[in-house]
């Protein structure tokens, strides 16, 4: 039975690799998909744009890049988990800098309270028998996010935290209001053992583990004169970057 498995392993093989040879696209062939589909391959460098400006200025951190930029194209979330210090705040902010959007970051306790995710009462709207909450400037109107630690999060946040998630919607005052929000990156150094928090690692479809740089990878930041910083600030000469984007995401995706 082992050697006849293996022999139709073999035979899949060789027609696969038949397959991709016959269908392989030569130089001209590229060349004559470009010309007819100009906007496309304009999308495809702007994207290869985007993964260079999240990964600009850090090492080994490639794979990371792509992953986020994924996750905001497919309109998904993403988790990181690892250590403190392997550069999984920095990817979310490079992230919500591509496109000059709405950026939201908060280090989760057992002790956050909604205001500090979901805004402050509104003391006029109380004064009406309105129980409703400011949002301007917090997660219910950012465009990315970066949450920090966030299976701490705490019962008293957690559903209106999945209900923003997986359905962009926020109750407020009675009512649902849309979220503008594109990807939330959540960063943990374990992941969860409460099971409650089972729902909340079950919105992040992209997962993944950011290991410490190597050895090799240490000597290189060492080398480098201001690690983690962009190139495109010195050519701009601040601390500012142009959005990646010279049209709407949607148009590009």
């Amino acid at each position: 039975l082992p050697n006849a498995v293996n022999t139709a392993v073999d035979l899949l093989r060789k027609s696969a690799a038949q397959v991709v040879t016959e269908k392989a696209w030569s130089l001209s062939d590229l060349e004559k998909e470009r010309s007819t589909n100009v906007a496309c391959w304009h999308a495809h460098a702007e994207l290869q744009s985007a993964v260079q400006r999240v990964e600009d200025g850090l090492v080994e951190r490639g794979e990371e890049a792509r992953l986020v930029v994924l996750a905001m194209l497919a309109n998904e979330h993403i988790l990181l988990l690892g250590v403190p210090g392997t550069g999984k705040s920095i990817l979310g902010l490079r992230l919500a800098e591509l496109c000059d959007g709405k950026f939201f970051q908060r280090l989760l306790t057992r002790f956050t309270t909604p205001e500090e995710l979901f805004g402050p009462l509104s003391l006029s709207s109380l004064e009406k028998d309105e129980y409703r909450r400011c949002t301007e400037g917090f997660l219910p109107t950012a465009n990315v996010a970066f949450l920090d630690e966030i299976f701490k999060a705490n019962s008293a946040i957690l559903n209106t935290l999945l209900t923003i998630l997986n359905e962009r919607k926020f109750d407020n005052a009675g009512g649902r209001e849309p979220c503008p929000i594109r990807c939330v990156v959540g960063a943990s150094n374990e992941l969860p053992e409460n099971d409650d928090l089972v729902a909340l690692f079950d919105r992040f479809l992209i997962r993944k583990e950011v290991v410490p740089v190597s050895d090799d990878g240490v000597l290189k930041l060492l080398a480098m004169s201001n690690p983690g910083r962009p190139s495109c600030f010195a050519r701009n000469g601040n601390d500012q970057c142009d959005p990646v984007f010279t049209e709407s995401l949607d148009g590009i995706i």
